[in-house]
């Protein structure tokens, strides 16, 4: 009897020390899963802010280079400059496809979220959706145009180079007044990230698209259209946005693309007289 109450207290001895390790090692795993928690949002965080700061950075590149009223009128001509771009977005036809973004929004948010749950699973279009979010983003679409417009400047190219002020501009103004935006609505994404409306790839990718429509027709337009058009819906497919974000953020970039680019078409002086260099008369020029 003796001997096996020995055996049955060893095996409880066994038994509790199983117990201290298991409690132990659990704990390490909570803390592991803590340690992987902080270390993710410390990561999301970063990238938030890294994000932030570079568009920022880009904004204000932008800013500075991108206006011919730099050199004419220091900070009063650039002003003025993005005051006749917003002048020529709001004040004529292109703000009715803003207000007609503002109202279909408005209705559509009805059927946000069943159009989401529809696509919840995401992946419909594989992979393209992380490169259309990659090609739609700040750093590739304003890299593009600063590229545009300084190559163009260099090689004196002055149509490229009108354009490529012309896109800097609108993004400038587009991703500007879409960052207040969000910042005003604060709205929840589908997959629960935050500032979801309105989208800022889609407001800045047919920003682009209108600007290249306006100064070089169809030929242009067409295609930077659908490539728009594409990145828009891999914001509904892969959860990022409603459709309500997408529909008021296609209308909000092309609004502004088209009116910054009808004002920098419109601001070309066609004739130019000017007199000879050597003072025996006078050249005339006439831009097509």
């Amino acid at each position: 009897m003796g001997q096996v109450f020995s055996v049955a207290l060893r095996a409880y001895n066994c038994y509790t020390e199983c117990m201290k390790d298991a409690a132990i090692l659990l704990a390490c795993m909570g803390r592991a899963v803590r340690l992987h928690q902080i270390a993710s949002d410390s990561k999301r965080s970063f990238m938030i802010k890294a994000r932030t700061r570079g568009l920022i950075f880009l904004v204000s590149l932008i800013i500075i280079i991108s206006s011919r009223g730099v050199v004419a009128g220091g900070i009063g001509g650039v002003l003025d400059h993005f005051g006749n771009d917003l002048k020529f977005t709001y004040g004529y036809w292109p703000g009715l496809i803003a207000l007609g973004g503002a109202i279909a929004a408005a209705e559509l948010t009805e059927v946000d979220h069943r159009v989401s749950a529809h696509y919840r699973g995401g992946g419909n279009l594989g992979k393209f959706d992380k490169v259309a979010g990659y090609v739609g983003d700040f750093y590739v679409v304003d890299s593009v145009a600063l590229l545009l417009f300084g190559i163009s400047k260099l090689a004196h190219a002055d149509k490229p180079a009108l354009t490529g002020e012309a896109m800097l501009e609108a993004l400038a103004l587009t991703e500007t007044s879409t960052a207040a935006l969000k910042l005003a609505f604060r709205r929840g994404r589908p997959d629960g990230g935050k500032y979801s409306f309105p989208s800022g790839h889609v407001a800045r990718c047919f920003a682009a698209a209108s600007v290249l429509e306006t100064m070089h027709g169809p030929m242009a337009g067409i295609p930077a259209f659908l490539a728009a058009s594409a990145i828009s819906f891999s914001r509904i497919d892969s959860n990022a946005h409603y459709l309500s974000d997408v529909a008021f953020g296609a209308a909000w970039g092309a609004a502004i693309g088209w009116g910054t680019a009808w004002f920098h078409k419109k601001s070309i002086k066609r004739l130019t007289i000017s007199p000879m260099t050597d003072g025996t008369g006078i050249a005339i020029s006439y831009r097509f």
